[in-house]
């Protein structure tokens, strides 16, 4: 058969070679995917309605707690701009994503979380592929260069001295 590969270079530039990859694998197995790069909010709006068949996409978690990522990625009610663009209504996924927000930090939690987690990789509703590395280079004359995985860098406060 043959599927939309969409992507946008506006969010990586690196999805353009990820998607002539991606298509040289899948067509090993009889799967015709046609790399499309559109404008990231036009990318937006196609994954908003479902009308695609498969999105490069990247994702960004703003604080260490799994309810920033699985908590989206699993309750396609929270979102309906295309960023989480599933579309998979499961609804022990969602009844965990709901209890498990509103729960502290307990072993109950993790495995509200533990257990959706296999349950969508299960199903492959989504397909991972890489961690993308963040390379950052300071000599020692910054003042307030200050890097943290969830925060990006604040150029605005860095200081030469």
């Amino acid at each position: 058969f043959t599927t939309k590969l969409l992507f946008s270079t506006d969010r990586r530039m690196t999805f353009r070679k990820g998607a002539i990859f991606i298509q040289s694998y899948l067509k090993k197995i009889g799967i015709n995917a046609v790399p499309e790069s559109l404008a990231f909010p036009t990318h937006l709006d196609i994954c908003s309605k479902g009308d695609y068949g498969i999105s490069l996409r990247d994702w960004t978690s703003f604080k260490p707690d799994p309810e920033e990522s699985a908590g989206w990625f699993y309750n396609q009610a929270r979102d309906n701009t295309g960023w989480v663009a599933s579309f998979w209504g499961n609804k022990e996924a969602i009844h965990n994503m709901e209890v498990a927000r509103d729960l502290p930090n307990t072993p109950e939690r993790y495995k509200l979380y533990d257990e959706t987690d296999k349950l969508a990789i299960s199903e492959a509703i989504y397909v991972p592929l890489y961690q993308a590395a963040t390379l950052l280079a300071a000599r020692d004359n910054l003042k307030n260069f200050i890097w943290n995985q969830f925060i990006f860098v604040r150029y605005g406060s860095v200081e030469k001295y």
